[in-house]
């Protein structure tokens, strides 16, 4: 698949395909970041996190180095982990090197000679992240994910304004976290958290609708009723959000 443009979500998720070893295992993480229900591939959404295990973490990261590949521009950064792990990518990376403007491999330990296009930093945030980041002239992408007891919470995104946050921040070469990650995941959560009262709030609402239709006891006083404590409990997220944004904001 050559790229001819810069992709939409589902132009990522059909180059995924190709990548994404079969017995992948990813799940939805719920509005307290734990693994829900299985997320299969078609139905992921851009800047959502799911919960990975190391075989679709290793697949995503070789899917974008190989765009990068098929893109011949830009930059990259990659945040390996142990670089004693180096030699399994090495070929990978010095065909990166060699075709693109600028490869940076972010780890831990002993770090291998830099190589002309193809620099190594040690990096202890590659103790706690795994991902790739690209930046293309017209593509680029990003997949990122924390390290966490044997699954890898994170999300992909092609939206280059918060690729570029990612990158500055990653060359900062500052603190053992990343707070952009960090105030993303805060997000993610509080939609999540959301998005389940949305749901509850529409059952109730289908329920009462139903009882409305087909019960002469159920007055409409009591459909009134029932709506107002479903709008009771949305109004608490007016006094949730100034707490929210604050610690997406950290």
């Amino acid at each position: 698949m050559p790229v001819k443009r810069q992709f939409s979500s589902a132009d990522f998720l059909r180059w995924l395909r190709d990548y994404l070893p079969a017995d992948a295992s990813v799940h939805e993480c719920n509005a307290a970041g734990q693994p829900g229900k299985e997320a299969r591939l078609q139905e992921w959404r851009e800047n959502r996190f799911y919960s990975f295990d190391s075989d679709a973490v290793a697949g995503i990261c070789h899917a974008i180095e190989v765009l990068a590949l098929e893109e011949a521009n830009g930059e990259l950064i990659s945040l390996l982990g142990d670089f004693r792990d180096f030699e399994s990518h090495r070929e990978c990376y010095l065909q990166l090197a060699a075709t693109i403007d600028r490869v940076e491999a972010l780890g831990f330990g002993r770090a291998p000679r830099n190589l002309r296009h193809l620099q190594f930093r040690r990096d202890e945030r590659a103790r706690h992240y795994r991902g790739v980041l690209f930046q293309g002239e017209e593509q680029q992408a990003l997949f990122i994910c924390r390290v966490r007891s044997g699954e890898f919470p994170g999300f992909f995104t092609l939206d280059r304004r918060l690729i570029a946050r990612f990158s500055d921040e990653l060359n900062a070469e500052t603190g053992k976290q990343l707070r952009e990650f960090s105030r993303l995941e805060a997000l993610d959560h509080a939609a999540k958290e959301l998005e389940k009262d949305l749901a509850r709030q529409r059952e109730t609402l289908d329920t009462a609708v139903r009882r409305l239709q087909t019960d002469k006891r159920y007055q409409p006083g009591h459909f009134a009723l029932d709506l107002e404590k479903g709008l009771s409990r949305l109004s608490e997220w007016k006094s949730k959000m100034p707490e929210i944004l604050a610690r997406a904001a950290r």
